[in-house]
């Protein structure tokens, strides 16, 4: 997650007491620091059963830089940068209209509803999960757990970054997983440390 976007949406627009901000900003920063740990050590021993095609492949860019000129290279990085922000900027709206229209099919109004929708796109989630009759140590939990997840939005946005790379969506949905829930159980301890 952004710490512009931690700094700026997350603290700025729905956790107003600043003496939280450094420690969830330590929260939401060391955790995917501690995951990415704990899923090296995983991935370092676990057998490597990838050709060696699959781990050389292209994340991106088909240009070959040496038989190309600088103009033609220019110009496809352009199209290609404007092409994934075209595409960001798509799934940030699906994902947004899909939670209307779960809006609008499921009728009731209750706190499991609205966590569900939050996590379709995380700008609109916080400001769902904001208006939460809930505790505030409650409430600040999910907030913390739904930027450490990022949404669904943000996996869709993944996927299509990495279509072409031959990556696996699963393993990092599941990692995103650990974060959010590495992420929730740090901040649940430290609200109880301090007794806030």
């Amino acid at each position: 997650m952004s710490p512009m976007f931690i700094l700026g949406v997350l603290f700025r627009n729905y956790i107003p007491e600043h003496a939280l901000h450094l420690p969830f900003f330590l929260i939401l920063t060391g955790s995917p620091l501690l995951c990415s740990q704990m899923f090296r050590l995983y991935y370092t021993h676990k057998p490597r059963i990838h050709s060696e095609e699959y781990r050389t492949c292209a994340i991106g860019s088909s240009v070959q830089p040496a038989s190309h000129s600088f103009g033609t290279i220019l110009n496809t990085s352009i199209t290609e940068s404007a092409d994934a922000i075209i595409r960001v900027a798509l799934y940030m709206m699906l994902a947004s209209i899909w939670m209307h229209m779960l809006d609008q099919i499921i009728l009731t109004d209750s706190v499991g509803k609205t966590i569900l929708l939050s996590t379709f796109e995380i700008t609109t989630g916080l400001e769902l999960l904001s208006g939460l009759a809930i505790s505030r140590n409650i409430r600040y939990l999910i907030m913390l757990a739904l930027t450490s997840f990022g949404g669904i939005s943000s996996i869709l946005q993944t996927m299509s970054m990495v279509q072409r790379s031959g990556l696996k969506m699963i393993p990092y949905i599941a990692e995103k997983l650990v974060t959010m829930t590495v992420t929730s159980l740090l901040a649940y301890l430290y609200l109880i440390i301090i007794n806030y």
